[in-house]
């Protein structure tokens, strides 16, 4: 009886009780602003300890690893406008101020962009200038991926590798900042500040 029990509660949470099963949408327009919300202030976090301890040249590893993050949410948002695959290298950035400013900037035309969006755009299937390449890699042709499903690759990646700058920072004395994003919710969802002196 129990069993049965369960298993009625949760057909009727599947077809919200009429007997029609939904069809739910893994992601949305709003879902994925709030996670690039949270990812554009992480970031801002990360940079803030960054720039604060940073006493000349950067570490080679943080560098890397920052100029990486943006460089991809750029290719990503680059692939969304149709437009080429055109960026600049580590070495075009005089200062990692520099790299932190074109950071900002890319934060904020991923979330305009996303804003605008239709649900159409949201399910449109992407062609990646670098589909040949990993269809070499993975030996089979690639699967569809749409604009929505690549926001969350965007948002995974870059979670990914502040970690690995976290990490680092770490190895070299210094405190990261928690920049969970069930933190980010705990503390409000604080708007991003992207002064050096007082970021977040």
């Amino acid at each position: 009886m129990l069993a049965e029990s369960v298993k009625d509660h949760w057909k009727k949470r599947k077809t919200n009780g009429t007997g029609k099963r939904k069809v739910q949408r893994m992601f949305d327009a709003k879902g994925l602003a709030e996670l690039l919300r949270h990812g554009e202030w992480a970031d801002a976090k990360l940079w803030q300890v960054v720039l604060d301890e940073a006493e000349g040249p950067l570490d080679d590893k943080v560098s890397f690893w920052l100029h990486h993050i943006h460089q991809v949410q750029r290719a990503f948002l680059l692939v969304w406008r149709g437009e080429p695959l055109e960026l600049p290298s580590l070495e075009d950035f005089a200062t990692p101020l520099d790299l932190c400013s074109w950071g900002r900037e890319g934060h904020g035309e991923l979330l305009r962009y996303l804003s605008l969006a239709s649900s159409e755009d949201l399910h449109r299937e992407l062609d990646f200038p670098w589909r040949e390449q990993m269809e070499e890699k993975f030996e089979r042709p690639l699967d569809g991926v749409t604009l929505a499903q690549s926001a969350m690759q965007v948002v995974l990646h870059s979670t990914h590798h502040r970690a690995q700058v976290a990490s680092r920072l770490r190895e070299l004395g210094e405190e990261p900042p928690m920049v969970d994003y069930i933190a980010w919710l705990w503390r409000g969802k604080p708007e991003t500040q992207w002064d050096p002196s007082g970021i977040g």
